[in-house]
């Protein structure tokens, strides 16, 4: 697969300083060669905005004479946010430099990207992949049946496999893509936003901070990280997803009223950068007796004893393992489908699976495709 990304300029036509609202308006891409040759789009949907930048879904109208390289209808444009243009451009790289060494494949790749005629911005043009994130999903239920589900897991995980050396680092519902075939009603589910995507031997390995993987932590550290596992960090994203798949409501919510209602946990402090130590914390309960002597793993074992001793509260708290967390909090919002026990114990194994505390004991990803939940 071509990964090379073309250089471009980009002009959005009767735009003014005072415009609010660019839907609509149309956007002229034009390619940096001797003919200035231009293809023109309409700005046609909002599809949303992240930390860098804010998200359109754009609309061929024509195409520029014997240059095709937008031969489908409809493109996303990332615009950057405000002081954001280096940070935009350094994720564009990064994606860039990272799929070169890698398979994947029908990814939400950059493919183009340049700076605006007349807006102090950068625009980085991405394939179209769907309409809805499993988060917006979410709120038009009926779109997603169970077979679907259990489809688009097993699709997430071959495109984990896909990541060879690499891994995704931000796996959540909101990073997944859905496409239904009105046809067939097929469903096709993507990954996007490679954006924090990492080697498995970088260091400051980063994620949304409830899917923050315990091994991810010690790469926040000064310790050597030649011996660390990362490469099944995303294991804790993919549990999110799964639960979020098969509940009336979704995770952060279940999650958040544990902490917040029955812990007493201040809501702005799970927000914070600094709660992904208590949601690593979390993990740990899940997985054991609630002693760090019973982690195999030494690194991940001196890591609860640091954690214990620098939030001496969070040692205090009688946070439950994860049966006990599933039973009461998991299966009351599951779908009806799970009043079947034969299902509902499937799906706690599977879920229990992805989350042990050190990586050494998760499954490999050959081995979660065979989980009887997903045959």
């Amino acid at each position: 697969m071509n990964y090379e990304i073309n250089k471009i300029s980009l002009d959005i036509l009767d735009f003014t300083i005072a415009s609010k609202n660019i839907i609509n308006l149309t956007l002229d891409v034009i390619y940096e060669n001797r003919m200035k040759s231009k293809t023109k789009f309409k700005i046609t949907n909002y599809l949303g905005k992240g930390a860098i930048g804010q998200v359109y879904l754009i609309e061929k109208i024509s195409d520029a004479r014997n240059i095709i390289f937008f031969p489908e209808n409809l493109y996303v444009l990332k615009i950057s946010n405000d002081n954001c243009i280096d940070e935009l451009l350094n994720e564009m790289t990064n994606i860039s430099n990272k799929f070169k060494n890698s398979n994947i494949i029908n990814a939400s790749y950059p493919i183009a990207y340049g700076s605006f005629l007349n807006i102090k911005a950068v625009g980085v043009i991405y394939n179209f992949l769907g309409y809805y994130n499993l988060e917006k999903a979410k709120k038009i239920q009926s779109m997603i049946e169970i077979n679907h589900s259990k489809s688009i897991i097993r699709q997430i995980i071959l495109q984990m496999k896909q990541l060879g050396n690499n891994i995704h680092c931000d796996l959540k519902p909101a990073n997944i893509v859905i496409d239904v075939d009105s046809n067939t009603n097929d469903i096709k589910a993507t990954i996007i936003d490679y954006g924090l995507m990492k080697c498995y031997n970088d260091r400051n390995i980063i994620s949304t901070n409830y899917i923050t993987s315990p091994e991810s932590l010690l790469t926040l550290t000064s310790q050597p990280i030649s011996d660390i596992d990362m490469t099944k960090h995303d294991y804790f994203g993919l549990f999110v997803i799964v639960i979020n798949l098969f509940v009336k409501n979704n995770y952060w919510d279940i999650i958040s009223n544990y902490l917040t209602k029955i812990h007493n946990i201040s809501s702005r402090f799970i927000l914070k950068d600094e709660a992904r130590v208590l949601f690593v914390y979390i993990w740990f309960k899940f997985n054991n007796t609630g002693k760090a002597h019973d982690i195999k793993n030494s690194k991940l074992r001196k890591l609860i004893y640091d954690i214990e001793s620098r939030y001496s509260l969070l040692a205090l708290k009688k946070f439950s393992n994860f049966d006990s967390f599933f039973n009461h909090h998991i299966v009351p919002n599951l779908d009806s489908y799970f009043d079947d026990m034969d299902q509902c114990y499937m799906l706690k194994s599977f879920l229990r699976s992805l989350i042990y505390f050190c990586p050494e004991d998760r499954p490999s990803l050959d081995i979660l495709l065979e989980f009887p939940f997903l045959l």
